[in-house]
Formats: structure tokens, sequence, C-alpha cells
């Protein structure tokens, strides 16, 4: 074997060396709890959630009525109107979006929204969490798409118009009650949504069928 292979061969070896130990150093670790539960007021067991944070039932306030059913009022692309109209207008980060199925077969998203500030509105007291529940999603193979229905993606930092009626909250204007925004608040651009709105396929993945629900 002559000395020029031999060089290349060492060369490779420092080169794929350096690159394993770069990816070893610079690779993110994940976060490790130094607890792994804690009780809550109400006696009940608050289990690790993303980032290693406890979420307790009573500092989670749930929002049911996503407000995507009816016909959307062509006021609701106005930025003026959804400020004038909403009871609070909420930032906050989502740790969490899980679709479950009901004992009725009808799918249901619930996306986790850590609140950092109210926009508008009151603080709800002790509330640290909100929790949209939303018709629709994908789960045990299956997907149900619910048109003009809010999408939350799980890391991404959000802006919600909630408007207060006979004191249930619920999001304004549907869809377009929701807007991802930066780290400086400022909204991003949507991107087009698909049918119905639900998922995306991946490529060279098999989608699971598709159930559309107006």
């Amino acid at each position: 074997m002559n000395k020029k292979l031999i060089l290349i061969i060492v060369l490779v070896f420092i080169v794929v060396a350096g690159g394993i130990t770069a990816y070893l150093v610079l690779a993110p670790k994940p976060t490790a709890c130094t607890l792994i539960a804690k009780i809550c007021p109400d006696g009940s067991i608050a289990s690790s959630g993303p980032n290693c944070e406890f979420i307790c039932p009573d500092e989670m306030l749930q929002i049911q009525g996503s407000g995507g059913f009816a016909m959307l009022p062509q006021e609701c692309t106005l930025e003026t109107y959804k400020t004038e109209q909403a009871s609070y207008i909420i930032q906050g980060s989502v740790t969490k979006v899980e679709s479950k199925a009901g004992e009725n077969g009808l799918i249901s998203t619930y996306s986790d929204i850590k609140v950092e500030k109210y926009i508008k509105g009151e603080p709800i007291s002790g509330k640290t969490y909100l929790q949209i529940v939303t018709p629709g999603g994908s789960a045990n193979g299956r997907t149900q798409a619910v048109e003009d229905q809010p999408i939350f993606t799980d890391g991404k930092r959000v802006k919600i118009y909630l408007k207060d009626i006979d004191g249930e909250l619920m999001i304004l204007c549907g869809v377009l009650g929701v807007a991802e925004v930066d780290e400086n608040g400022e909204e991003v651009p949507p991107v087009p949504a698909n049918p119905g709105g639900i998922t995306v396929p991946v490529p060279g993945e098999e989608s699971p069928p598709t159930e559309y629900t107006e």
C-alpha cells in the first residue's frame, strides 16, 4: 500500500472522527427532570409535561368553543374588528397537541398552551395554561377534517382572540381568531391550509383516510 493511499485513509478517518465528536458535543441533550410528579392543591398528582413542567388541573383553563361551525363574518379578516370584539387577547406557546377518538367515534384535538402574556383583558386568576379543544384530527389510523377550525403546532407561539359569551370563553372568528407570532409578538404570515386544514401528508408515507365534516 503506497504512502498516498495511507494518507488519504488517515485524513478520512480524522474527518469522520471529528464529525462524530462535534455531533456528540453540540447535539441537544434531553432535559432531565429533577421531579417525576407533584401533588396539586386538590390532592391530584400532576405528571411531568414538556420541558419538565407540571400542570395541575386548576392551572388549566379548557376552552371548547373553537368558533368555526358557522360562516365567519367578513369583518373577521380585520385586525381592528377582532381587537374590539375580543374579551381577551392572549399570547402563549403551544406545549402539546394530541388527538383522541371518543366513544362515539368522533375525533377531537387537545392543544395545551402556556400563557405568556395578556395583550387585552385582565389575567384569569390561577390559570397559567389554556387547553383548546377543536373537533377533528388524526387518531387510530383515521383523520377527521373540520373546516374553519384553528390548528395548533407544538412549539409554536400564538396569539388567540377570545370572546366571553354568557360566561363561556370561545375563540373569536374560528380559524381567523388564532395567529402565529414570532418572539417579538409580530404575526407570522400564514401558510395556505389544505382542505379542512387538519393534516398534511408526509412524503413517502401513506396517509390515513380522511373524513370531511362541515
